[in-house]
């Protein structure tokens, strides 16, 4: 506290033990693929013995740790302004790094970085935080080890958004609406989210959102909506035009107290949350989560050495072009839901957290090609593997938490992870993170 100023320190010192059944994920999984069994052949010219597939990983990580600051400036003319800035461990480290620096030196990354306005008629805030899409984090699932989870919108994004919240007694509504950070730069134009939530405080339940943000929150349902737009070159080494495609996606949100909670009263407490998302050209929303789609190679119709390729200006996984030269945007649906009942007897310090998650595409096999020993002819435009693309996949996942003093939170969460590819080999991975938590 300095004058009126009010500062405050929080964040958690995080170490997971984690042992996966197959080498596919590092400490942070998402939804990467899982790395395929033996006898099924990988990505061309690759003999069908797939090591990583078959052998396991442990690795201990403090990536997932967190600091945080907040501002407070004093109220002036009925407006609060306010500054957060958080980073945790999960930064970008270079090509080079050994497993050894990945571990013991990581990298600090931006989670949270924005300036905030409350007024008494709307909010504005200026900077990266959670993104609307998905009415985040309000309804992220309870898990031990570091999210997203498969299928689970999860996204932090530089943004421009304003809000209001009205709440009663009975019911209440918020709405935001945000200018993001496009997808493609180039593309000239911004993401547009927006969306309105329903909540009633007089049921209220208790949650935890994550490894540590447990809170009371009340019975709500949200809609959310993201609209996207692209402008790609025209799909060959020398485009002279562009090709734009616009990509509008849905999202619903619940919480939903069975028994409820209250501040005085946490035991036996029991709630759900749920999300459905219908997506296009969302991929990047998701933590790891393009599922090996990526561009086709551009036909070298010319024979040149080295073949020319095409001048791909936007990340792999959001749109693709066919074979035609349309462009066409990667659908993604995904359902991510979850229950959290807190033991009789422990206010609320014992709780089990289960979660199932389905992710699916109903085009990204359209843009592959089937296994060959050899790759196809280069005077034709060609697509990745069938062998590397993701059909879809199940998530399913059981966590112990437990908080025997103030401060300190243990976990433990036993996750299985099955994907099918677009080939039909179906891929499954079994997961152990034991968490120890300090809380400050």
């Amino acid at each position: 506290m300095v004058g009126r100023w009010a500062t405050t320190l929080y964040g958690f010192l995080k170490a997971d033990a984690l042992y996966d059944t197959t080498q596919s994920f590092g400490d942070l999984a998402g939804g990467g693929l899982v790395e395929r069994p033996n006898g099924h052949p990988p990505p061309p010219p690759a003999t069908p013995i797939n090591f990583r597939g078959e052998h396991p990983r442990a690795q201990l990580s403090l990536r997932d740790s967190r600091f945080g600051i907040r501002v407070k400036a004093p109220e002036t003319a009925r407006v609060r302004p306010s500054a957060t800035l958080e980073l945790d461990f999960f930064g970008t480290l270079p090509a080079t790094a050994t497993e050894a620096q990945t571990f013991t030196t990581p990298v600090p990354r931006m989670r949270h970085g924005y300036v905030k306005l409350e007024t008494p008629y709307v909010d504005f805030l200026a900077g990266q935080t959670w993104h609307v899409f998905g009415w985040q984090n309000t309804y992220h699932p309870a898990s031990v080890q570091a999210q997203g989870l498969p299928g689970q919108l999860y996204n932090r994004s530089p943004q421009l958004r304003v809000s209001k919240s009205m709440v009663g007694a009975a019911v209440g509504v918020e709405a935001a609406l945000a200018v993001l950070r496009p997808p493609q730069r180039d593309s000239g134009m911004p993401e547009l989210a927006g969306g309105a939530r329903v909540l009633f405080p007089g049921w209220t339940g208790l949650t935890t959102a994550g490894a540590t943000g447990t809170s009371i929150q009340p019975l709500s349902v949200a809609i959310t909506g993201d609209f996207r737009n692209v402008a790609l070159p025209e799909f060959t080494a020398l485009p002279k035009d562009t090709i734009a495609k616009t990509m509008p996606s849905v999202a619903f949100d619940a919480y939903v107290p069975i028994v409820p909670a209250t501040e005085t009263q946490k035991d036996d407490a029991l709630s759900m949350t749920g999300e459905l998302v219908l997506g296009q050209g969302v991929a990047d929303l998701y933590t790891n989560g393009i599922g090996g789609v990526a561009m086709p190679n551009v036909a070298n119709n010319t024979g040149l050495n080295p073949a020319p390729t095409y001048p791909q200006n936007i990340d792999n996984g959001i749109v693709v072009f066919d074979l035609d030269g349309n462009l066409r945007a990667v659908k993604w649906t995904t359902l991510i839901a979850g229950a959290q009942y807190y033991v009789h007897g422990t206010d609320g310090r014992l709780w089990l957290a289960i979660n199932y998650a389905h992710m699916e595409s109903s085009n990204a096999r359209s843009f592959t090609r089937p296994y060959a020993a050899t790759l196809p002819d280069p005077q034709a435009a060609y697509y990745v593997s069938a062998t590397q693309v993701r059909d879809s996949i199940d998530f399913f996942d059981v966590n112990v938490f437990g908080e025997p003093v103030d401060g300190l939170r243990l976990g433990f969460e036993g996750a299985v992870y099955v994907d099918r590819y677009a080939d039909g080999v179906r891929a499954v991975n079994r997961r152990v993170d034991f968490g120890t938590i300090w809380m400050f």
